[in-house]
């Protein structure tokens, strides 16, 4: 009885994780296309603060004691950057590890960017 249960709910969690992945999927393209029509700006900005969001996918055994998984699982960090421009309006962009370690709070510069997508910062170094 328990198995005909199981078999009836596996097409209708098939069908949900397929409708929240093609959801996603297309907010992700829409934005891509959006930022793709916008121009690319440059403008002095300077970096108001860092932030990381570490995400674990994966199953773990359970326990807190022990760090035994039963399947595979991945930890995902993503970077962001949060600059101020001139006129003090903000903007926040997804950048790559590599971005955000070059960078310290309090730096200033020309942020390079196309909508919601980051080009570059080049900080600008005083003497």
């Amino acid at each position: 009885m328990g198995g005909k249960i199981i078999e009836s709910l596996l097409p209708i969690v098939a069908v949900i994780i397929l409708a929240v992945s093609s959801v996603s999927a297309i907010r992700w393209l829409m934005e891509w296309s959006k930022n793709n029509k916008q121009p690319v700006k440059t403008a002095n900005a300077k970096l108001m603060s860092k932030r990381e969001d570490t995400r674990r996918t994966g199953r773990s055994s359970g326990t807190r004691k022990s760090s035994l998984s039963l399947g595979r699982s991945q930890q995902k960090t993503s970077y962001f950057l949060t600059f101020e421009f001139e006129d003090g309006e903000r903007s926040e962009f997804n950048v790559n590890g590599r971005e955000y370690g070059a960078h310290a709070e309090g730096d200033a510069g020309e942020l390079t960017y196309q909508g919601t997508r980051f080009h570059s910062f080049e900080r600008i170094t005083t003497v």
